[in-house]
């Protein structure tokens, strides 16, 4: 099914969204849609445990980015920085990342675009004070984070995160905030 989504009042961008897939439907349906006739670029794609086994949504976009991308699924936390290493030393930039638990391991996947940018540091499956000690060492080294995503393995929350070398505005993060906290916290920062 082709739904269109309004991205501003004078135009519409097609987009393909898929949900709750096995590893191998998500890389079968990222064959057919990132492919001719189609030719559209994933821009999401998350992970959740049902039963024990990974399942996977994922949002295709027909998009008039003509830059080089790349993506992988279902990715250890291990083979997750040695593809952003690599991809990163090639100029690929990572713009998107989501982790998630089965059972007792983390999987991450990630979106990767040809750009021109700063570097960039990743860090992986950390708990909330490590994670907020790697957020003080990398902004004392003029590094700020860009992209944080929490979630949790058997209970316990972790979280990932992205710095970049510059950014064009101020960042303010809240952690384990519950939904009146959250909202709180949005109508504060909105104001």
């Amino acid at each position: 099914i082709l739904l269109p989504v309004l991205c501003s009042p004078l135009r519409a961008v097609a987009w393909i969204e898929r949900h709750g897939m096995s590893g191998a439907t998500m890389q079968s349906e990222f064959e057919l849609w990132t492919a001719a006739p189609y030719r559209y670029r994933l821009v999401r794609v998350s992970g959740s445990e049902s039963g024990g086994q990974a399942r996977y949504t994922a949002i295709f976009e027909k998009s008039t980015k003509t830059t080089a991308w790349t993506a992988s699924h279902g990715m250890t936390a291990a083979e997750c920085i040695s593809t952003h290493n690599t991809l990163h030393a090639s100029g690929y930039r990572i713009v998107w990342l989501d982790g998630f638990g089965v059972d007792s391991t983390a999987y991450y996947n990630a979106i990767w675009e040809h750009t021109s940018g700063s570097s960039q540091r990743l860090r992986l499956g950390e708990t909330l004070s490590a994670h907020q000690s790697a957020d003080a060492t990398n902004n004392a080294a003029g590094y700020y984070l860009t992209d944080v995503c929490s979630f949790s393995v058997n209970g316990t929350p972790l979280h990932a995160g992205i710095w970049a070398v510059a950014r064009s505005s101020p960042v303010e993060v809240r952690y384990s905030l519950s939904s009146a906290a959250y909202q709180t916290e949005f109508n504060s920062m909105g104001a």
